[in-house]
């Protein structure tokens, strides 16, 4: 049931060893980075831009920071690299492995949330401006309506 869970995920699902090498990398993972799960398997995990100098197991909340049980984990955000070097905004959701040899991350592709709040900022701007040039020219015309 687990494998039918992590092949119909849209999220990709990575897991770590212990020495954050690659011992699952999921469909998801394939489609989302480029990379095919033979390629990864067993190596350092190849989505890290090069600024990233944190190892994932450093990432992984301590114990008295994590959530009581039944709350969700807000996860973070974070920029991934794709095998083409496009930079990817992702949601990344990190746990320890239960025997404490490595952690599963779920990361989600924030690329078209990224966008959509992208074109917000810009349509809000240019409501903005907009609403500054009507207030301008009605000021303009009271100064036409009032001249002798």
């Amino acid at each position: 049931m687990l494998e039918a869970i992590i092949k119909a995920s849209p999220a990709a699902i990575i897991a770590l060893d212990g020495q954050d090498r690659v011992i699952l990398w999921s469909d998801s993972a394939e489609r989302m980075f480029g990379c095919r799960r033979e390629e990864v398997q067993g190596r350092p995990l190849p989505i890290l831009p090069p600024d990233a100098s944190m190892p994932m197991r450093e990432r992984l909340p301590s114990s008295e920071a994590r959530h009581a049980p039944n709350e969700p984990e807000e996860g973070f955000e974070a920029v991934r690299v794709h095998r083409n070097g496009t930079r990817i905004p992702v949601r990344i959701w990190t746990v320890p492995i239960s025997d404490g040899t490595g952690s599963l991350s779920v990361l989600a592709d924030l690329s078209e949330t990224k966008q959509a709040e992208r074109e917000h900022e810009n349509l809000t701007d240019r409501e903005r401006q907009a609403r500054e040039r009507a207030v301008s020219a009605h000021r303009t015309s009271l100064l036409f309506e009032a001249a002798p």
